[in-house]
């Protein structure tokens, strides 16, 4: 009975794990829209995300009807996008490791499927879909005042103030932590560029690093913009009644709400414990001029 209960923590350690990595995973991606549930959803269904912009103002000439909301609007996103990532223990190895190692274990198996999602969602931000670039050079040449020139871009496109992100590749973070202007703890109030390797906010941005923005086959390596730019829908991929899982649920974070679904089944002969770690969802365009591009050439 003791290992019975053993293992049932062992499990939950992985699981906790698992959701903490692939939240970190999707990080960035919390810049846009989402409409994220742990309902059940199923593959290539749609889902209506909700998408708000700029507002306009009006004079008033008699009629309080006559300058409607046109812009808040929404968008059907097609939940195509199915990631997974299987993982297994020996009985022994389920037993006998110490919790910070299952831990670790559990939130490599949810990074690679966060980090796998991150990557399929971004691969619609291209030329065809939020136009010329904001930004064109290396990363060698990428400085704060850049940063805010990409702010200025944003306020010349009435992009509203709040909710302003700026998502870039490793390499122009990187960059970044190089300018003397953020190194120097004065200037921003706060020692965690230079203490913890990165810096959360910077000229009204937001800021989010990322190691898997794809080149889209255009030198892609980051974005600035506002939520509405894009539209994201996420939703538990409940198996069907009758499965022979010993458990089957979805994890879900209780600061994001992002679903991560868990199937565990067992192999009685080889005595291994098989636990799929999985996201389903998918993206869609929201506004266009809601998103700036960044590419290096």
């Amino acid at each position: 009975m003791g290992n019975a209960i053993a293992a049932g923590l062992n499990a939950d350690i992985i699981k906790q794990g698992a959701l903490q990595g692939f939240v970190d995973a999707l990080l960035p991606l919390s810049a846009f829209s989402m409409d994220v549930s742990a309902d059940p959803g199923t593959r290539n269904k749609s889902v209506e995300v909700a998408l708000i912009s700029t507002q306009v103002a009006a004079d008033f000439a008699g009629d309080y009807t006559a300058n409607p909301d046109a812009t808040a609007a929404a968008v059907q996103v097609v939940m195509d996008v199915h990631k997974f990532k299987t993982v297994h223990l020996t009985d022994t190895q389920f037993a006998n490791s110490p919790a910070l190692k299952l831990e670790d274990f559990g939130y490599q198996a949810g990074l690679a499927v966060g980090l796998a999602m991150q990557q399929n969602i971004l691969s619609i931000v291209t030329n065809a879909n939020y136009g010329a670039a904001v930004y064109t050079g290396a990363a060698g040449a990428f400085d704060s005042d850049d940063v805010v020139d990409i702010k200025t871009a944003l306020d010349n496109a009435t992009l509203p103030l709040g909710g302003r992100n700026l998502v870039l590749s490793s390499a122009y973070t990187g960059a970044l932590l190089k300018d003397a202007s953020i190194k120097t703890v004065a200037n921003l109030g706060s020692d965690e560029a230079v203490r913890g390797g990165m810096f959360t906010k910077l000229s009204g941005f937001r800021v989010f690093e990322s190691n898997v923005v794809p080149a889209n086959g255009e030198n892609l390596v980051g974005f600035a913009g506002v939520p509405s730019g894009m539209a994201i829908a996420m939703r538990y991929l409940q198996p069907q009644d009758g499965h022979g899982y010993s458990m089957a649920e979805p994890l879900v974070d209780d600061q994001t709400g992002l679903v991560l679904g868990i199937r565990e089944f067992y192999d009685v002969k080889a005595g291994i414990k098989y636990m799929t770690f999985e996201a389903l969802g998918g993206k869609a365009v929201g506004i266009a001029g809601g998103l700036k591009r960044i590419v290096s050439a």
